[in-house]
């Protein structure tokens, strides 16, 4: 049972975590501190997940990194532009 009680804390924890920095990102005025601090909230989501998968008992994150957006954009862009129609 203290597993359980302590896995609940790590809940918390890592989901506060990922909501400081969601709430902190508006004051953050300098660009590399911002893709710091983005990159640090993809990790604590990341945690948040794993952690939330084992106490509530459905999947967690499935992938290793993050994919940036800029890297999906052309691909998500082509996929619209196939299968939708783009008013622009």
């Amino acid at each position: 049972m203290w597993r359980y009680a302590f896995s609940k804390k790590c809940q918390l924890f890592f989901s506060t975590g990922a909501s400081a920095y969601t709430g902190a990102a508006q004051f953050i005025t300098t660009p590399k501190f911002l893709t710091v601090a983005a990159s640090i909230l993809s990790t604590e989501a990341r945690h948040a997940s794993w952690i939330a998968s084992a106490v509530n008992k459905f999947a967690g994150w499935g992938g290793s990194f993050e994919v940036s957006l800029f890297t999906m954009a052309p691909k998500i862009k082509a996929h619209l532009t196939k299968n939708t129609l783009i008013l622009s």
